[in-house]
């Protein structure tokens, strides 16, 4: 799982651009209005995402863009979307005003919006971020699941077949033993991290088995949500 690229503010509450943002507004304000209006539409008309990319590649075959700028697009409009509506909470005419400011407070040439263009910036700003129900569920969702102080991100089992020698080392091992050693990758504030702990046969079985049951309790879960009719989002296999 991967954390969206949050719009700063400093002490004075001034909104700031971060540098993973600019790419993707300085693409955003290349589209040309017909390729907007393509992506309002998609979007609008998108079904609920557990991720950016998730939600990007549903909306992919509907735009006419290549997909990696899609999903910086969204990925931009999604970072906006929790800024203005989470971070800040304030009204979209304001957000909107606070941004075209940031993109000038930026000193990226890319970024920079003639008077003329800045009312029709704005509008598409703000139909962007009143997609509560497609992007704006899509970005809190994100949020949610990564709200954490560790956030898992892959796991790997290294196992080993390890010789028990005798007093005399010159002679033939007596026996063996199997150690598995399982690696956990996780994120922690901005970096990745990682530890590894020693397992049996026991310890392996048993964590087979917490697996298991976590995932018949998640079944459970969403066999409620079904009968509730609450869409309960869900993590494609990448």
């Amino acid at each position: 799982m991967l954390k969206l690229g949050g719009f700063k503010e400093n002490c004075m509450a001034t909104l700031r651009i971060p540098k993973i943002g600019e790419r993707a507004l300085a693409s955003f304000i290349k589209l040309s209005d017909g390729e907007i209006a393509a992506l309002k539409e998609a979007v609008k008309n998108a079904q609920p995402a557990f991720s950016v990319a998730q939600l990007a590649g549903q909306i992919s075959s509907d735009v006419g863009l290549p997909a990696e700028q899609i999903g910086e697009l969204i990925g931009v409009l999604a970072s906006l979307y929790l800024a203005a509506k989470v971070d800040r909470s304030v009204p979209l005419h304001t957000f909107s005003e606070d941004v075209c400011k940031a993109l000038d407070r930026s000193g990226n040439p890319e970024l920079k919006l003639s008077e003329a263009v800045v009312p029709k910036f704005r509008q598409d700003i703000e139909e962007f971020l009143s997609f509560d129900e497609s992007l704006g569920v899509t970005a809190k969702a994100l949020g949610v699941m990564t709200e954490h102080e560790h956030v898992f991100r892959a796991a790997r089992i290294l196992t080993d077949l390890r010789p028990v020698f005798q007093p005399d080392p010159n002679e033939p091992p007596a026996a063996a033993v199997i150690i598995h050693n399982l690696k956990i990758r996780y994120l922690e504030g901005s970096g990745p991290k990682e530890f590894f702990v020693a397992l049996d046969s026991n310890d392996l079985r048993e964590l087979q088995a917490v697996v298991e049951r976590a995932a018949k309790k998640e079944a459970s879960l969403r066999s409620i949500a079904d009968r509730i009719e609450l869409r309960c989002l869900t993590v494609e296999s990448e």
